[in-house]
């Protein structure tokens, strides 16, 4: 499974999106409690004190990124495991940094995240070094025609596969042909497919349903106001985050890279310190979470299953990554 971190746009719908996605990874049981002083792996270990972190929230129906670490780890593991069965081979992915599946939201307030990763712009690099030199895209650019269809169609399911379909809540359909390993892997953590893919892309496609009124709402632009004073008296004069980030690419050309992420950094570091001299940050996050729980009449029971199935599969998750460690 491959995570893809979720940035702002310019353009405030798409760029609202992001406090709803949280750099979602692809797809990831009720397990057997842990014996009393049973090591465990430190992935694991973060997945059980998040989701104990989390029990106590009104609104939880959204991976955090040890949930997603942890469930990613543990469904390349079972991919691993069924390519292995079928006498295929299956390189399971270096495990991530949860710190760096941060998603930046609307706007960045965490100062420190900011003066250590700036926009991200290296975590994306090495993200995109990893998918160049995958191991697993590697052996299959190895295969003859034959044997590269064979090995794909293990993984992933062949033109047999069954198609999942789900309507989204802002319109449209959204569908997936997943087979092989990978449907097998995400079987194992979830469930049955049909039911956590439909309630999966409910919970996390609610933003078109909300954004329009967020932006419009007299909090979220008063506030938005105070945060781009301070950016204006700091010497960064942005209305809104999305141009900030989007001037980027012109204050970084021609410098060395890295002067280039200090550039980067600083201006990360100022959008992030206003937001909570401002309180800019903390207001859209509450905001987000007030609309949402408005939803909850409409989506209440997907979001509630959503949240079961997800949290079981946590369970188990934690289950396959000790037992592989």
């Amino acid at each position: 499974m491959r995570s893809t971190r979720v940035t702002l746009s310019t353009a405030v719908a798409v760029a609202l999106g992001a406090l709803v996605a949280a750099a979602v990874t692809s797809p990831a049981r009720p397990a057997h409690p842990a014996h009393p002083g049973e090591p465990r792996s430190a992935v694991a270990a973060a997945a059980t004190a998040d989701v104990t972190a989390r029990s106590t929230t009104v609104l939880d129906d959204r991976p955090t990124e040890a949930e997603q670490l942890v469930l990613s780890r543990a469904e390349q593991v079972l991919i691993k495991e069924c390519m292995a069965r079928r006498g295929l081979p299956y390189w399971v992915e270096p495990a991530a940094d949860p710190d760096e599946l941060r998603p930046l939201g609307y706007v960045l307030d965490d100062v420190r995240w900011a003066s250590t990763h700036g926009y991200g712009s290296r975590i994306t690099a090495r993200a995109d070094r990893a998918r160049e030199s995958d191991p697993n895209s590697a052996h299959r650019r190895g295969l003859s025609d034959r044997a590269r269809a064979e090995y794909t169609e293990a993984l992933s399911g062949g033109p047999d596969t069954p198609v999942l379909s789900a309507e989204l809540p802002g319109g449209g359909t959204i569908r997936s042909r997943l087979g092989g390993c990978e449907a097998h892997a995400q079987q194992r953590l979830y469930g049955p497919r049909e039911p956590w893919f439909k309630v999966e892309k409910i919970a996390l496609n609610l933003a078109p349903l909300y954004v329009p009124q967020l932006v419009r709402d007299e909090r979220f632009v008063a506030s938005q106001r105070s945060w781009a004073r301070c950016m204006g008296e700091a010497g960064r004069p942005y209305p809104e985050p999305g141009p900030a980030r989007a001037d980027v690419p012109r204050l970084t050309a021609g410098l060395a890279p890295d002067e280039a992420f200090a550039a980067e950094v600083r201006l990360a570091v100022t959008e992030a310190e206003c937001a909570e001299r401002s309180g800019f940050g903390a207001l859209a996050r509450h905001l987000e979470d007030e609309y949402r729980a408005g939803l909850r009449e409409r989506y209440g029971a997907e979001l509630d299953t959503y949240d079961r199935l997800r949290r079981a599969a946590v369970e188990r998750a934690r289950e396959v990554v000790d037992g592989s460690s």
